[in-house]
């Protein structure tokens, strides 16, 4: 049997270079893949090389107090009558009276608003139709001192269809106040890290903001209590002009506080 032609030196290293080369990318991905990855978002990612450094984190405060120039005054007008139509009608009488009575006191029309409305039937042990019917329309007023809160309790003493529901107190600058507080925490937080500098000969580089937070914390909301609906309203009106903080220039109204509080991560730096 004739052997086939001799394979000559040439082509005899050209096989042996392609040997070699899939050996090598055969072992390649082994090489590579036993390297630690790195998986997750950006922010992860950041938290993972932040965490390689030395951190601080301060933490600042700060408080901004201010006059309360608003409140707003709920009042409800209940009429009961046998019929609808005729409380109704009472219940809108009244509304208009109470109304005028409060612009003859210096309350602008514009700030007297007439709001929820609401009818409960009552109904009879025996029967299917409503024995009476009983009317409910609140009134919201918006009053800027102590002067106009005494003009709404006197309708309240006066009328005995009108109750008082609640006092709910405002400060018309509230974003500029709010501001404020939050300059004030960061003050705080710049101050601590210049001491921390000073005192540990250290250099502080500011990376992110941890936390942010500005809470208000108005005057307590006077609210009638629910036997004021069956007794009238009389003392619980005069109450809420009672309690009032009154003094020369003020509104009355208390004091609203707004409190910021915030948390800068600084990464260290040693000098």
């Amino acid at each position: 049997m004739a052997n086939g032609p001799p394979i000559n030196r040439d082509k005899r290293g050209g096989i042996m270079r392609k040997i070699c080369l899939v050996m090598v990318l055969l072992l390649f991905p082994a090489t590579v893949f036993s390297a630690p990855e790195l998986k997750g978002s950006p922010q992860e990612l950041q938290s993972y090389l932040l965490d390689e450094r030395s951190m601080v984190i301060v933490t600042g405060s700060g408080e901004e107090r201010v006059k309360a120039d608003k409140a707003i005054v709920s009042l409800v007008v209940k009429t009961k009558e046998d019929k609808f139509q005729a409380a109704l009608n009472k219940n809108g009488k009244i509304r208009k009276d109470v109304k005028n009575k409060m612009i003859s006191g210096g309350i602008e029309k514009e700030r007297i608003e007439m709001a929820k409305y609401s009818s409960t039937p009552s109904y009879s042990w025996l029967g299917d139709k409503p024995s009476s019917y009983e009317i409910s329309n609140e009134i919201h007023v918006s009053i800027e001192n102590e002067d106009q809160l005494v003009v709404i309790a006197n309708v309240v003493d006066t009328v005995n269809e009108v109750y008082f529901l609640k006092t709910d107190f405002k400060h018309s600058g509230k974003q500029e106040s709010m501001t404020k507080a939050l300059e004030k925490a960061l003050d705080e937080v710049k101050a601590k890290k210049q001491l921390y500098e000073k005192s540990l000969g250290v250099s502080l580089s500011p990376i992110r903001i941890m936390e942010h937070s500005i809470n208000e914390d108005i005057p307590v909301v006077y609210q009638a209590p629910r036997k004021a609906f069956a007794g009238g309203a009389s003392s619980v009106s005069r109450m809420a002009v009672g309690e009032s903080d009154s003094g020369e220039g003020s509104s009355g109204f208390g004091e609203v506080i707004y409190n910021a509080r915030t948390q800068v991560e600084f990464m260290i730096n040693r000098k």
